[in-house]
């Protein structure tokens, strides 16, 4: 994984990724596919077809992987992305991975 230049106020280094990944937001039984876009040990960042608040918590999973580890949304922006309207969510884990 290539690294990211390290960015003043992160925990820890980020890793440039475009893996496919899986979500769920809580009490929210529908499973929606992705991308994630960077991650750290702490957390990572993902597109979604849906705004997610920070304070959402969200499970996520890497495509083929039937572990979801517990994810809150810290922050959203809205990007445009083939003339549809996506977001960038970062979302620090409250349970990390192994």
């Amino acid at each position: 994984m290539e690294k990211q230049r390290y960015v003043p106020g992160r925990k820890s280094e980020r890793f440039a990724d475009e893996a496919p990944v899986r979500f769920m937001v809580a009490l929210n039984p529908h499973l929606l596919s992705s991308h994630i876009c960077n991650c750290s040990s702490e957390g990572v960042c993902f597109e979604s077809e849906v705004n997610l608040r920070p304070g959402t918590i969200v499970f996520v999973a890497a495509a083929g992987d039937s572990r979801f580890y517990r994810a809150q949304v810290k922050w959203a922006e809205k990007i445009e992305r083939e003339g549809t309207a996506r977001y960038m969510v970062g979302a620090e884990y409250l349970d990390p991975p192994e």
